[in-house]
């Protein structure tokens, strides 16, 4: 299954919901730049955390696809073992 493509305009809600809870949590004034705030508090911006998501999931993918040719391979080989001995 592909995961989904976000639009922009989500990309900016999703954006300004989440500086509006740094804003909260963190207690800072709304003046502070919210790339400065991230940085301080070890907060990753939104886009750069959705591209690890989506990295991870096709690295996630890939090793299901390996995974299912190594044991293809497998199968292949055992049976040819079998129908030798």
């Amino acid at each position: 299954m592909k995961p989904k493509k976000i639009s922009k305009a989500k990309l900016r809600q999703l954006g300004a919901a989440q500086n509006l809870c740094l804003y909260i949590i963190t207690g800072v004034y709304k003046s502070t730049l919210i790339a400065v705030l991230e940085y301080k508090i070890g907060f990753p911006p939104l886009q750069m955390h959705l591209e690890k998501l989506a990295i991870a999931y096709m690295e996630r993918i890939q090793k299901g696809l390996i995974r299912e040719h190594i044991k293809k391979e497998c199968n292949t080989i055992r049976a040819t073992i079998v129908y030798q001995l």
